[in-house]
């Protein structure tokens, strides 16, 4: 098995890791999910969830006013109205 410690390049990183992570870049690039896949996360049910999360946020806070509404009150802009 060859490891950092017997790669006869001298940097830190050598020549050999950064092309082995350059290559993952790309793949991740491609591909984003295999970052989820890796970890062992089903990706369909990551959305799933986290739109179920949002759809329920939603639905609280369907008949409450919101802060990028306009009241009428604040529509007399320099006295026009």
């Amino acid at each position: 098995m060859i490891s950092y410690r017997n790669c006869p390049d001298w940097a830190l990183m050598c020549k050999h890791v950064a092309a082995a992570m350059y290559g993952i870049g790309v793949r991740m690039d491609e591909n984003p999910f295999y970052f989820f896949e890796l970890r062992g996360i089903e990706s369909e049910k990551l959305i799933d969830v986290a739109l179920e999360n949002k759809v329920d946020r939603m639905l609280r806070n369907a008949e409450k006013d919101g802060d990028r509404i306009i009241k009428d009150s604040d529509l007399d802009v320099f006295g026009v109205l």
